[in-house]
């Protein structure tokens, strides 16, 4: 197997199980994700209402593993579906919650600051 600069094996990351690429279905910039499990984590009802998310939380909200430049990454869910939603990647903005519940996943309720100004998604 060939080298990099720093001597490790190129190739699939270090850490990482032989089937880790399969689980991607979803790229933007320099994150993927799945998509499928990511939603099987959101219980959606009607588009006005929260949408609640199942899967891991802190503090911060949602969180959902994916990869960023090819290493595990753990970031807020409603980032990874803004990403889906709009095809660009966000590494330098916030995405929020119109309904103030940090656990909601509803797109509906999201909107992000860019350049310091309100902006409706």
């Amino acid at each position: 197997m060939a080298k990099t600069k720093t001597g490790r094996p190129q190739g699939r990351p270090k850490g990482y199980s032989p089937g880790w690429m399969r689980t991607v279905t979803h790229r933007i910039g320099s994150w993927a994700w799945n998509t499928e499990n990511l939603h099987k984590r959101i219980v959606k009802t009607d588009p006005e209402s929260c949408w609640a998310w199942t899967g891991s939380s802190n503090e911060f909200g949602n969180i959902y593993g994916a990869y960023k430049n090819d290493h595990p990454q753990m970031t807020q869910s409603n980032r990874l579906i803004y990403m889906e939603i709009h095809g660009e990647p966000i590494d330098q903005l916030a995405v929020k919650m119109k309904c103030g519940n940090i656990h909601c996943s509803n797109p509906n309720h999201f909107y992000t600051d860019k350049n310091n100004r309100y902006v409706e998604l």
